[in-house]
């Protein structure tokens, strides 16, 4: 590896570790007082959030900042993300995985997703009375993966203006690192309410030594 590839790999590296410091310690302080509401009413429930916040933890902790992962390897994170969030906000969120089996396989930077859904959450879902409501979805677009993560929160205001944030920084550089001009990070408000954040980059396909019942599975999940 050169000098230039090294100071590259060197950047992408600190840039996650930027990434994962940012996104865990108010989902950390939040978990924690879930786990401790829960003991009082639900001891069973509270044991798989802290069984899923380890799980987690272990996989984020781990995730090499240089590599790419299979779009599939990154939903797991997010569901288990996702099932420590739900068992907070109890019958307040509801979530849909609704990807393209085929881009199942495709590579994506790991932890690419997880500021957004991050986002949805916490600046959508938590900031309505109602039903809070996130969709992750995945689609082949030509020579293009298609990613988008929706939610019907407040949305963009006056005050809040897309761009900002370490977690949204990062993942906007971490692509130009990744893909140059081959890629697009778009913000906006959707009609009906709330927020899409959409993703583009190149299709590229991971080998995928699983089973088809299980991309199923993935493909089309409603937590």
């Amino acid at each position: 590896m050169g000098r230039a590839q090294q100071r590259e790999h060197e950047l992408t590296e600190a840039q996650l570790e930027t990434l994962k410091g940012q996104l865990q310690p108010h989902f950390l302080f939040n978990t924690l007082n879930s786990i401790s509401w829960l003991m009082r009413k639900d001891v069973e429930a509270a044991d798989n959030v802290i069984s899923a916040l380890s799980t987690f933890l272990r996989t984020t902790l781990t995730v090499p900042g240089s590599e790419e992962v299979a779009l599939r390897e990154e939903l797991q994170v997010l569901r288990l993300y996702l099932e420590i969030e739900e068992a907070r906000f109890q019958n307040r969120l509801k979530v849909s995985i609704n990807v393209e089996p085929e881009t199942l396989d495709c590579r994506v930077p790991g932890l690419l997703l997880q500021p957004m859904v991050e986002n949805a959450v916490r600046h959508g879902v938590a900031r309505i009375e109602s039903s809070g409501i996130v969709e992750i979805g995945a689609r082949r677009d030509g020579a293009d993966l298609c990613l988008w993560v929706l939610d019907n929160g407040p949305g963009l205001t006056t005050a809040t203006r897309p761009g900002e944030g370490i977690g949204m920084a990062n993942t906007r550089t971490r692509l130009e690192k990744y893909y140059g001009s081959h890629q697009s990070l778009r913000i906006s408000n959707r009609d009906d309410g709330g927020l899409r954040v959409e993703i583009r980059l190149p299709f590229k396909i991971s080998k995928y030594l699983g089973n088809r019942d299980e991309l199923h599975e993935i493909a089309n999940t409603r937590c």
